[in-house]
């Protein structure tokens, strides 16, 4: 595996992971533990920025109704 293939597998790896912990984050929200959920949020966007915080604002917007 070439270091091209191993750089775009990581990322697909990293998108995974961070629905994996926004997911917890949402999970963790609903149940009303908003502290741990930021622990899962903050976690998220220090994988990928720009796609975590896609990712929260649209919750915020869900949330908003």
């Amino acid at each position: 595996m070439g270091v091209l293939d191993r750089f775009l597998s990581s990322k697909k790896d990293d998108k995974q992971e961070i629905w994996d912990l926004f997911d917890a984050g949402k999970s963790l929200m609903e149940s009303q533990f908003y502290d741990r959920a930021s622990v899962e949020f903050n976690k998220a966007l220090t994988l990928d920025k720009d796609f975590a915080s896609e990712l929260i604002v649209d919750l915020y917007m869900e949330m908003q109704g």
